[in-house]
């Protein structure tokens, strides 16, 4: 009896005003993520515009530096003998004559380079201690002789190691490189890694990155894996910041030794490497045109840079290779995948067989969304 509201329509009332509060929420939040997400991949868009914009003109300004020096001076006997005998190169490479003074306080190497010296070569660039240029040239040496002996493509079993740790750009940073050691270990043995190109420019560490890695190489050959990227190019280096690190550092010596032997190095650099025939990691991706056995008679150490030749330039092993067939207009990732290093291809065979782990760089263009996702 009565005209009271009973408990059970207050309880309705509520729970329905709850629902329409957390359907209004649910929308306002769904709303918000889209948000996000729009301007992240707008973000992403414009940083890699902006990125491949200066490789875009480091390439034109080559091509027209490239046909005035054709066609314009006369050609000199390293420009002839771009492959030079080795009892040249290693001229270089000449440390002897470099006296380390006693008030170097600096890590110290011998060679064949032991674990401790590795080890400590890790420590004391840790430390912000400098690596004396003789040691540097020594070091860059054997490195030089080492990858001469190497394949264009490495190939890796995980029957042993059972996993194998594969990175992307370093680009310098040394923090990076010391964080990955410490949450995964120093290579080894049991620890093999593959480090995917790109070691230098941008960073302030780059040369300190370089010489860890070549440490590393020269102790375990056979588990450390070093992938030739985009910015393994002197020409890249000028523009990015490696060649002015290393003429910083290495004033005396820097400009006609270290940067001449670092030059030659990167040139020998494998291109690929191969995981248990079935994982293919590279830098820059793959296309559908070229097949692995081509990139593997290639003779990787005149590709000197990896800009595409202008049409007055045509010499060198860069015609040697299939044209790639572009699957779209976008002129900057024809011009990519006509890199030896940067685009190698898979044949429609190997293909089916093995995987491709591709770097940043070779991530496409996130393409504006139409229109923000609002639906609740």
């Amino acid at each position: 009896m009565g005209c009271g509201v009973s408990k059970s329509n207050l309880f309705h009332k509520s729970d329905t005003k709850a629902i329409r509060a957390a359907v209004l929420i649910q929308h306002w939040y769904r709303q918000y993520v889209a948000r996000m997400e729009l301007k992240r991949r707008y973000t992403w868009h414009i940083f890699q515009s902006l990125e491949y914009s200066g490789e875009q003109a480091q390439i034109k300004l080559y091509n027209f530096l490239g046909y005035l020096m054709d066609n314009f001076t006369p050609s000199s006997n390293e420009r002839e003998n771009e492959c030079m005998p080795g009892q040249r190169v290693e001229r270089f490479f000449d440390y002897k004559n470099i006296d380390v003074p006693e008030i170097y306080s600096g890590p110290h190497l011998t060679f064949p380079l032991t674990l401790e010296q590795g080890t400590g070569l890790v420590d004391a660039f840790r430390n912000k201690r400098q690596l004396h240029s003789r040691y540097v040239l020594q070091l860059l040496l054997d490195t030089w002789r080492l990858l001469r002996k190497f394949p264009n493509i490495s190939r890796v079993s995980t029957c042993q190691s059972k996993e194998i740790t594969i990175c992307g750009d370093l680009h310098g940073q040394l923090e990076d490189l010391l964080l990955i050691f410490y949450k995964n270990g120093m290579p080894s043995h049991e620890r093999p890694y593959v480090f995917n190109g790109d070691f230098v420019d941008r960073g302030d560490d780059s040369i300190e990155v370089l010489l860890i890695l070549f440490s590393f190489l020269l102790l375990y050959p056979n588990d450390v894996h070093l992938n030739r990227g985009n910015h393994e190019d002197h020409v890249v280096n000028l523009r990015y910041g490696f060649t002015k690190e290393v003429l910083t550092k290495y004033k005396m010596h820097g400009t006609k030794r270290i940067l001449k032997a670092a030059q030659k190095i990167v040139s020998w650099l494998p291109w690929q490497t191969v995981i248990d025939q079935k994982v293919l990691v590279l830098h820059g991706g793959i296309s559908d045109a070229t097949d692995l056995s081509v990139l593997a008679r290639v003779d990787r150490h005149k590709v000197t840079n990896h800009s595409p030749p202008s049409r007055h330039r045509s010499r060198g092993p860069i015609t040697a290779l299939p044209p790639t067939q572009s699957r779209d207009n976008h002129s900057l990732e024809t011009q990519r995948r006509t890199r030896p290093p940067s685009g190698p291809n898979v044949s429609a065979d190997y293909e089916e067989e093995v995987g491709a782990v591709a770097s940043p760089s070779s991530v496409a263009l996130p393409r504006p969304l139409p229109r923000p996702l609002t639906r609740p």
